[in-house]
């Protein structure tokens, strides 16, 4: 800045403030903003930081070279302004005079500015209040464009937010319309716990639409999805120990994942078997039809296959999940498919199904 002004002084025509002008504005690099915001994003790709996150960044460096270019005018201005019409002094009304700005040092100048400008952006009193018409101008222009900087930062950081936790804010109104649910339906207090339990564990706080998703992939982009949410079973269930992926991978297209809450009723004695299950998570109690517990199955466990491999065709004992509980449903036509036509993993099932029947048998 001092630069500058010790350059008007020796400039005293029109001509050579004009100069002076083009000079100052090649100074700011206004046209180099475009050049610094794609290096700036070469630069944040290659440290993969990317998407709405980029465009806060850019925003940010947008008002920071803002704010310094309001700063340099608020002195450049009322100095250019003198210094032509009446070079010898500045008036007396210019708050760079008021505020003795000639004996300070560069700068105590800038941080003067500097707050000048966020007083104007923020609305606040400023420290000496405008009277010089360039300065009144120039304050005027400083709090509309200042407040369109303000209003444009704010709309981008809202995006990011709102994209960073778009499912977040998807599963507050979801939510949201459950309890609206809940109040017309007029559902008892455990009815609404466990209502509220169920998605809480299903969704684990964030919202999407996974089939939309699923049917967007590839088949093979698919099946890594499926291993990978599988792994866990794969590694605890013993019968699947020692088989083929391929073999694996037939089987885990036709698992379906359910969800069952403490006390549920999974299997009821009497019933049907269409289905087994395998448990991915949680714990399952085995019961007798009179409500005796028999014992308790964990991670890895599975049950259900008696009624798929022998000749019984009701269920002979009752299963209650003991806690939440993540399992994996095989239904009877996709046993027939991806199971039984491996002979050796289908003889260990079978082994154990009857090994299970004779017992229950001896039980009850």
């Amino acid at each position: 800045m001092r630069s500058l002004l010790e350059d008007y002084h020796v400039l005293t025509t029109s001509s050579a403030a004009l100069d002076l002008t083009c000079t100052a504005s090649s100074l700011l690099k206004i046209f180099r903003i475009k050049t610094l915001l794609k290096y700036l994003s070469q630069f944040a790709q290659l440290k993969g930081f990317e998407g709405h996150g980029l465009r806060v960044l850019k925003a940010c460096v947008i008002v920071i070279i803002y704010v310094h270019w309001m700063a340099c005018m608020h002195y450049f201005i009322p100095c250019m302004v003198y210094y032509h019409t009446s070079p010898e002094r500045i008036s007396d009304d210019s708050w760079i005079k008021v505020n003795k700005m000639y004996s300070a040092s560069v700068w105590y100048q800038y941080a003067s500015c500097l707050l000048r400008v966020i007083s104007n952006m923020c609305n606040m009193n400023l420290p000496t209040v405008p009277i010089a018409i360039e300065d009144v101008i120039l304050n005027c222009i400083n709090l509309i464009s200042g407040f369109m900087v303000i209003a444009y930062l704010v709309v981008v950081m809202l995006q990011w937010l709102q994209s960073r936790d778009a499912a977040v804010i998807k599963y507050m109104i979801l939510m949201n319309q459950i309890e609206y649910y809940i109040i017309y339906r007029q559902l008892p207090k455990n009815l609404q716990q466990r209502l509220l339990a169920y998605y809480e564990h299903g969704y684990h706080r964030r919202y999407f639409k996974e089939q939309a998703i699923s049917d967007l992939l590839s088949d093979i982009l698919r099946e890594e999805i499926r291993l990978h949410m599988c792994r866990k079973l794969i590694k605890n269930v013993l019968i699947f120990r020692g088989q083929p992926q391929s073999v694996i991978n037939n089987i885990i297209k036709y698992l379906k994942l359910k969800i069952y809450l403490t006390n549920d009723d999974i299997i009821k004695a009497g019933t049907p078997g269409d289905c087994m299950y395998f448990v991915s998570t949680g714990t399952v109690a085995l019961l007798t039809p009179a409500g005796r517990e028999l014992g308790h199955m964990e991670d890895g466990a599975f049950f259900g296959e008696v009624t798929l491999i022998t000749e019984e065709n009701l269920h002979t004992a009752c299963l209650v999940a003991a806690s939440i509980c993540e399992l994996y449903r095989l239904d009877k036509v996709d046993f027939a498919v991806c199971i039984q036509p491996y002979e050796s993993l289908y003889e260990r099932i079978k082994t154990i199904a009857y090994d299970r029947k004779a017992q229950i048998t001896t039980i009850n």
